[in-house]
């Protein structure tokens, strides 16, 4: 007789790395420019940036890490910011407008002035 095996099994290798993966949970964060110009937002460690019309909406879906922030935030100046998504990145989803952002990134309508040092 077969034997029949009743209930759910896992591979032993998987519920080794499933015990010491972090543990993510699906974070949204948005970002809409209230500004009566055009402000750039760039996504790093991908090499993305989009400008955001004055009432444009950017929004990034990803895992996030469940401890420490959900990204990091650096203003070059008053139009133009560096986001830093922390956590499971690799699956990102960005969103222009509630819509999808295909062709969106580097694709500007204005000419970008770029941050000078003081």
């Amino acid at each position: 007789m077969p034997m029949v095996r009743k209930g759910w099994v896992t591979d032993i290798a998987d519920a080794q790395c499933d015990a010491y993966a972090p543990r993510m949970n699906r974070t949204q964060q948005t970002f809409g420019n209230k500004k009566d110009a055009p402000i750039y937002i760039s996504i790093e460690p991908w090499l993305d940036c989009f400008e955001l019309e004055p009432g444009d909406r950017l929004t990034l879906i990803y895992d996030a890490a469940e401890t420490g922030d959900a990204l990091s935030v650096d203003f070059i100046n008053e139009r133009e910011l560096v986001v830093w998504p922390n956590g499971a990145i690799d699956s990102l989803q960005v969103l222009f407008n509630d819509g999808p952002s295909d062709g969106r990134s580097w694709n500007f309508k204005h000419k970008q002035t770029p941050a000078t040092s003081d």
